[in-house]
């Protein structure tokens, strides 16, 4: 049976650390194997836009090793780590993966599906809320890691892998947990794999020449998108009807820069990524329920001649629609329509940080088809 690799990323760069799981992947699996990834586009999960556009990590990735990479559906990116997951692994399982392989700080498969099965049982939730109540001045993954007890795994690919996990109960797809090796996630340590973190700082302090988005404008962008909504934009947002809607609401009255509003919304509950990630769906214009189930389709970004061979034999066989030219949207249903269409505005905001985006037009995303290595 072939073995088809799915592997969930931002590649925000591609980095050593990424190519590295690609050949352990091979390495255990076989190197005639498919490698297919799902990747986030523009902007990110932790509530960012991402270094470089869509397109070029894309190519990056091709280069690296990937067979194929798939845009993960903006309303996705831009979601909590349940809701992420659960988007990645619906779109790679229509492409018919048989693997998902993944980074982890443990690389211990035995010991994170231990812990997924402590987060999953039933009344953990409960036991969470009661913590918060009785210690206030505990964040909720603070909060989840003590109710979990001594030993459960924290590390931010460790967490992300139990979700992965979550998704795959049921399924004949078989996971792989690849120890992650170098610097950790978020690290400034310098090394043979430094985080991907570091490597964005150093493209944007200038010790890496690269062309990358710029802060300054999309920053002041954003914020006089967001001076210009009504309130109830606000509350029509994932999660926003909590109370977190209203507060950013109230912190963008209140702020002159984004730092200052995500610092104005964020408390123990509502955590910096989470307020990060509801700003910029209030930017982009995502809202409740978008998100909901997984994508409509998997739009090609990339592909290697290996891949659009395997594409070529299996795509009429595929349980999710293939886009791999952007006209080929239409001829889906709406909801297929209004996930690209608000994907494609965000890509035409996102340009106006790119240095390279002068005389771009409106409409990038329903011309650029995918670039073939």
């Amino acid at each position: 049976m072939e073995k088809i690799i799915g592997i969930v990323a931002e590649y925000n760069p591609f980095h050593a650390g990424h190519s590295y799981l690609i050949q352990e992947c091979r390495r255990i699996l076989g190197q005639d194997c498919i490698v297919i990834a799902c990747m986030s586009g523009d902007f990110v999960q932790r509530g960012e836009w991402a270094i470089r556009p869509k397109g070029i990590r894309a190519e990056e990735a091709c280069r690296g090793g990937v067979d194929l990479v798939f845009e993960l559906p903006l309303p996705w990116c831009l979601s909590s780590a349940n809701h992420f997951a659960r988007g990645a692994i619906g779109l790679l399982a229509g492409l018919g993966i048989t693997h998902l392989c993944f980074g982890s700080e443990t690389g211990d498969l035995d010991r994170l599906k231990q812990a997924e099965s402590i987060l999953s049982a039933p009344g953990f939730e409960e036991k969470v809320r009661c913590l918060l109540r009785e210690k206030p001045e505990l964040s909720y993954p603070a909060a989840r890691s003590a109710a979990a007890g001594e030993g459960f795994p924290s590390g931010a690919n460790d967490l992300l892998a139990m979700e992965y996990l979550k998704c795959l109960r049921g399924s004949t797809i078989d996971p792989l947990a690849v120890k992650r090796l170098g610097c950790g996630h978020d690290s400034a340590e310098d090394g043979v794999f430094p985080s991907a973190s570091e490597i964005r700082r150093r493209i944007r302090s200038g010790e890496v020449e690269e062309a990358h988005v710029r802060e300054e404008a999309l920053s002041l962008a954003a914020l006089s998108r967001l001076r210009m909504l009504q309130k109830e934009a606000f509350l029509m947002l994932p999660d926003g009807k909590d109370g977190l809607g209203s507060r950013i609401w109230q912190a963008v009255r209140d702020s002159e820069t984004l730092p200052e509003l995500f610092d104005r919304a964020k408390t123990r509950r509502y955590t910096h990524s989470r307020v990060r990630r509801s700003v910029l769906c209030a930017v982009l214009g995502i809202r409740e329920g978008e998100n909901a189930g997984t994508p409509p389709y998997a739009r090609l970004l990339a592909a290697d001649q290996k891949g659009l061979s395997f594409l070529a034999e299996r795509k009429k066989m595929l349980q999710i629609p293939v886009i791999t030219q952007p006209k080929e949207v239409f001829r889906l249903q709406d909801r297929a329509q209004h996930v690209f269409a608000l994907g494609a505005s965000a890509h035409d905001f996102y340009l106006l940080g790119y240095p390279d985006a002068s005389g771009r037009k409106c409409g990038e995303d329903y011309r650029i088809g995918p670039t073939i290595i």
